[in-house]
């Protein structure tokens, strides 16, 4: 009786100091928004000049990108700033010699399975910024910008095997607690 009651309080102190959340109930289609950046071609070039973008835009609207506290909120900024970011990734393409231009579109499109660091973001229909490099017919960077997927190394996430968009999130300490009093 005292391992099991020693168990929950160690399991519920753990949960309660690092903040973890346990949902199940929302779908994860509907609380992404993904940014591309999409090359003008596949060709080495227009491929290292759209990760060179990728940087410049990082560098300058990383704060930006880190605050959000909900998609709308970021929607929003992108709605608000989307001619200043246009214009700032132009300037940026100029200034390394590139003769394309980029336009930034919010988008709602479908999506195939797409691994994202430890992740695996199920297909289906999902909110995007897309900027456009040129003609955008290469290969596209992919991030999240909302929400910021920094898991910790002892907190797993995983989508459920029958992609219905359901988010689990376990915690290896918990699972080794758990193991310790069996």
């Amino acid at each position: 009786m005292f391992k099991k009651v020693f168990l929950f309080i160690m399991i519920f102190i753990f949960y309660i100091s690092i903040g973890v959340v346990i949902s199940k109930s929302k779908t994860i289609n509907d609380n992404i928004l993904r940014f591309h950046i999409i090359a003008n071609s596949n060709s080495t070039y227009d491929q290292s000049v759209k990760m060179l973008l990728k940087d410049n835009l990082y560098d300058k609207y990383n704060k930006d990108f880190s605050s959000f506290k909900s998609k709308k909120e970021a929607i929003g900024f992108f709605e608000r700033n989307s001619s200043e970011i246009e214009k700032n990734a132009n300037d940026f393409l100029n200034s390394i010699g590139y003769d394309k231009s980029v336009s930034l579109i919010i988008t709602n499109d479908f999506f195939s399975n797409k691994k994202y660091n430890d992740i695996t973001i199920p297909s289906g229909n999902y909110d995007a910024i897309k900027l456009k490099i040129g003609s955008a017919k290469g290969r596209n960077f992919f991030g999240v910008i909302f929400p910021q997927f920094s898991v910790s190394n002892n907190v797993t996430v995983s989508v459920d095997k029958n992609n219905k968009g359901n988010i689990t999130y376990k915690s290896k300490i918990a699972e080794m607690i758990v193991k310790i009093f069996k």
